[in-house]
C-alpha cells in the first residue's frame, strides 16, 4: 500500500522541501499543475515547474499531478472550463514534455464538484475527461480521477456512470469533518476507514458499483492539535487494504491564516506533532 503525501509546488527557492522529502522518506507525492501558472501567456511557461518534476525524478519519487485551472489568456476566471480544443493541446503538450520522468500518473482537475474550483457543469467535466483520458493512454500516462470531495455523492455517481471505464485509478477527497459530518470513532476506525461510511451509501461502495480500479484517498488530514498525531497514527494502523493509496493534506501549511494541516509550519518550518508519525508511516 502507497502512503504518500501532498506538496503541491516546490520552486527552486525552497529547496529545503527536497531535505524535508528525503528524512521523510517520501517515495510517492501529489502535486499540482496549474496550467494558469504554468503556461501564465500563451506559448510562455514558468520554469519552476519543470524543475519540481526534474528534481523529484532525480530523488527517485513517483508522482501523480492533478492538471487544473484555465489560464487568464482564455478566461476571466480560472474556474471556468477552457474549450475542449484547448484542453486536449495541453494535455498533449504536458505528455509530450513529462515522457521519460518519473511522472506517470495525470489528474483531470482538482474538485470539480465545488464552486470554489470549478464553474463548469458536470457534462464539461465528463467530456473533458474523455479528452484527456484518451491522451494520457495513448503516451502511456495513467488517468486518474475524478478528484471529488466529499460534499455530495450525486456527483460521484454521475461520473463513474459514464466515463468509469476512462479512470485507470479512481481517487477521492476526504477530511475528518466536512459539512457537519465527523468520522466515527477517530481512534479506533474498526478496521475500516469510516469517511467511506459516512452517507447512506458511502464513497467506496459507490465506486465499487461501476469500477474494479485502484482506489486512491487522494486528499486526506487531521488539523493541527493535540489529537492530529493520535488521529493521523490511528488512521496508518486501520487504512491497510481499504484504499491502494492515501496522499497526506500535506507536508507544509501555505500560511498562518487558513486552517493548519501541515507536518511543518509555514514560515519557519517548524516540525509539528505529526511529522514523526508519517515519518513512520509503514511501521504501524
Amino acid at each position: 500500500m502507497i502512503h504518500g503525501i501532498n506538496i503541491h509546488k516546490i520552486f527552486p527557492w525552497e529547496t529545503w522541501m527536497y531535505s524535508a522529502i528525503t528524512e521523510l522518506g517520501i517515495d510517492f507525492v501529489r502535486v499540482d499543475l496549474n496550467w494558469n501558472e504554468m503556461e501564465f501567456e500563451r506559448g510562455k511557461w514558468n520554469p519552476d515547474y519543470e524543475a519540481m518534476i526534474n528534481t523529484l525524478t532525480a530523488k527517485n519519487v513517483q508522482i501523480f499531478a492533478t492538471l487544473a485551472y484555465t489560464p487568464a489568456w482564455l478566461t476571466d476566471n480560472f474556474r471556468k472550463p477552457p474549450p475542449i480544443s484547448e484542453w486536449e493541446k495541453i494535455i498533449i503538450t504536458i505528455c509530450n514534455y513529462y515522457k521519460g520522468s518519473k511522472l506517470k500518473y495525470l489528474g483531470v482537475w482538482n474538485e470539480p464538484n465545488l464552486s470554489d474550483f470549478w464553474l463548469g457543469s458536470v457534462d464539461q467535466y465528463i467530456e473533458m475527461v474523455k479528452v484527456a483520458s484518451d491522451i494520457f493512454r495513448d503516451n502511456h500516462f495513467q488517468c486518474v480521477g475524478p478528484e471529488v470531495s466529499p460534499q455530495g455523492n450525486d456527483y460521484l455517481h454521475k461520473v463513474l456512470s459514464q466515463v468509469s471505464d476512462k479512470f485507470d485509478v479512481i481517487s477521492i477527497h476526504q477530511y475528518k469533518a466536512t459539512g457537519g459530518r465527523t468520522w466515527d470513532n477517530i481512534t479506533g476506525y474498526n478496521k475500516k476507514i469510516l469517511c467511506f461510511n459516512h452517507h447512506e451509501t458511502g464513497q467506496k461502495e459507490i465506486i465499487r458499483q461501476y469500477s474494479a480500479m485502484p482506489i486512491w484517498l487522494t486528499e486526506f488530514g487531521f488539523e493541527t492539535g493535540e489529537q492530529a498525531p493520535i488521529e493521523l497514527k490511528s488512521f496508518y494502523e486501520k487504512s491497510d487494504n481499504q484504499v491502494d493509496a492515501t496522499f497526506l493534506y500535506h507536508l507544509r501549511d501555505f500560511d498562518m491564516t487558513s486552517k493548519q494541516f501541515g507536518l511543518m509550519e509555514s514560515t519557519k518550518y517548524l516540525h509539528r506533532n505529526t511529522y514523526d508519525i508519517f515519518k513512520n508511516r509503514y511501521g504501524y
